[in-house]
């Protein structure tokens, strides 16, 4: 294959590889436009009713909890091993967002978000 030759098969590969690329970055960003598309206008709320049963609604409604416990870990993550934020003073209310297991997904009364243990001799549930 002569030098020119080989320098057309290289240039066309490397213009189809660009095409498809680009074919997938639209593609992409397609997808992307069409699910943000597809979110709520207004922001949803989580609820907890009493039973600890959770909910989703774009009712302006919000559980309160109220913490139970002198230091209450608020951990980054549901789990028992995941970092902790800070500890709550027994007495003070959280706002719960959902529940996921066997905790609560609450915002304290700065708006950071967290979790907590969703027992009952830990948070007692308001409405």
């Amino acid at each position: 294959m002569s030098n020119a030759t080989a320098r057309l098969v290289k240039g066309a590969i490397g213009l189809i590889i660009v095409i498809v690329l680009a074919m997938m970055v639209f593609n992409w960003w397609g997808d992307y436009k069409t699910a943000a598309s597809k979110l709520p206008s207004k922001a949803t709320t989580g609820t907890v009713d009493a039973s600890g049963t959770a909910s989703g609604s774009s009712a302006s409604t919000t559980t309160v909890g109220v913490v139970l416990i002198e230091g209450l870990n608020f951990r980054k993550q549901p789990d028992s091993a995941a970092d902790t934020l800070r500890g709550f003073k027994k007495g003070e209310k959280v706002t719960i967002i959902r529940k996921k297991g066997e905790w609560y997904m609450v915002k304290d009364s700065k708006g950071v978000t967290g979790w907590v243990a969703a027992k009952p001799q830990y948070v007692k549930v308001e409405k």
